[in-house]
């Protein structure tokens, strides 16, 4: 399992890069409808 992301307060631009590759990470090995249902039922995926 990967790690979560770590968020600095300040909200900076390698935070959403951040956010972006572990959510990558989490759906990238998964179908259309895996992922479909997957962000359906993710309340706070962070």
């Amino acid at each position: 399992m990967i790690a979560k992301a770590i968020i600095n307060p300040d909200f900076t631009i390698e935070d959403i890069h951040k956010i972006r590759q572990y959510h990558y990470e989490l759906t990238k090995d998964i179908t259309t409808q895996e992922k479909i249902l997957f962000i359906m039922k993710t309340e706070d995926p962070f």
